[in-house]
């Protein structure tokens, strides 16, 4: 009896253990065809997955470790559904892995490789919001993009990096962020470093604003990631490595019960270090309508403004209209159109240049416009 007993403590103890952590797979797949009207002066079909959200499998983990103090983790591994190939430069956890601790009213601290603050930011994105996907982020090296002249306004992932969220400030609605990427340089400690901070606000009923700022030093433009149309002759962009980017943005949301209405706008400044400078400033305003508690639609606006010197006329406007069915909590079906048209900037002497479209950046248009068409099938687990 004695015997029985002590087995059934120590079972009702490894039972209050197990309760006090916990490990959850999770994961995402998105996969469908999309119709390119102009690339490279073709129309396209193309097989293209993870664009309403990237591929993804994952484990996140929480331990409780007293009333107030838990250990947490996550690590991300994303993957191309087309051919089975890791992305993020075939990271095995690329998109996220980071450990720390969170503490109960004050916030959580985690160290690894994970987002910056312009993420929050994103979360205001027609990309978030109305369904706009990748295409309406990295549209033609700009917009959101953080390989080419976009403000990684969904935030890029930072290596080495030790970032602070704090909760909800006494019941405030306010919530503030920091977070450094170490250079790891000792011969010079900003060379390769990040800065990135936010602050929020959700004090008002149906209300949402996030203010966020990132600096990047000792960044690179990757080779290709802007097509430039000069006197109608597309060419990519060589490598351009660059002293310091400085990002502003601001996000903002109000839920109507029938609907949403959300906004971004940010400036970007990338400092060559040869005394020219890249600028420019977004704006973004989206609207999704719930048309039956399975059925939505999203629109969404988007401009470019180009405030380079000798290139401030080369903007960029880009347009999205999307439709999302929810089968279920975890399946949905969706139909998008998204829309580029570049502005022309004279150069003198009958030279001009502008912008090429590249909306999957998989080919740019060989021409001012570019639209995409798609349909696809999302997944949750």
């Amino acid at each position: 009896m004695k015997k029985s007993i002590i087995a059934l403590a120590a079972l009702i103890v490894a039972g209050a253990a197990q309760a006090e952590s916990s490990v959850t797979l999770y994961g995402l797949i998105d996969a469908g065809v999309t119709f390119v009207n102009n690339q490279n002066g073709d129309t396209n079909y193309k097989m293209d997955s993870g664009i309403m959200n990237g591929n993804r499998w994952g484990l996140r983990g929480r331990e409780e470790l007293t009333s107030d103090l838990a250990a947490i983790f996550r690590i991300e591994s994303g993957f191309n559904l087309d051919n089975g190939n890791s992305n993020q430069g075939g990271r095995l956890f690329g998109r996220q892995a980071f450990a720390g601790l969170d503490l109960k009213n004050v916030g959580s601290v985690t160290f690894g490789r994970q987002y910056d603050f312009m993420g929050d930011i994103g979360d205001y994105a027609i990309a978030s919001e109305e369904f706009g996907s990748v295409y309406t982020l990295e549209s033609s090296g700009v917009f959101h993009t953080d390989t080419g002249l976009g403000d990684r306004a969904t935030g890029a992932r930072v290596d080495n990096s030790v970032k602070f969220q704090s909760a909800n400030l006494g019941g405030s609605g306010v919530t503030a962020g920091v977070m450094v990427g170490l250079g790891e340089n000792a011969a010079n400690k900003k060379f390769g470093r990040t800065f990135s901070a936010s602050l929020g606000y959700e004090g008002i009923p149906n209300f949402s604003t996030k203010l966020a700022y990132t600096q990047v030093r000792n960044n690179t433009i990757a080779a290709g990631a802007i097509n430039f149309n000069i006197n109608g002759v597309v060419t990519p962009n060589v490598a351009i490595p660059t002293l310091k980017t400085d990002i502003w943005g601001l996000g903002a949301s109000y839920d109507l019960g029938f609907g949403k209405v959300n906004g971004v706008v940010t400036s970007t400044k990338v400092d060559l270090g040869i005394g020219t400078d890249f600028k420019s400033n977004v704006y973004e305003l989206g609207y999704k309508h719930r048309i039956t508690p399975q059925l939505s639609a999203g629109v969404g606006y988007q401009y470019f403004d180009n405030k380079t010197a000798g290139l401030k006329k080369a903007d960029m406007h880009g347009a999205s209209v999307a439709l999302d069915y929810a089968f279920s909590k975890r399946t949905d079906a969706y139909f998008l159109t998204v829309w580029n048209k570049a502005k022309t900037q004279d150069l003198g002497g009958g030279n001009t240049v502008s912008i090429a479209p590249n909306i999957t950046n998989s080919g740019a248009s060989d021409n001012k416009n570019q639209a995409a068409v798609r349909v696809g099938l999302r997944h949750r687990f």
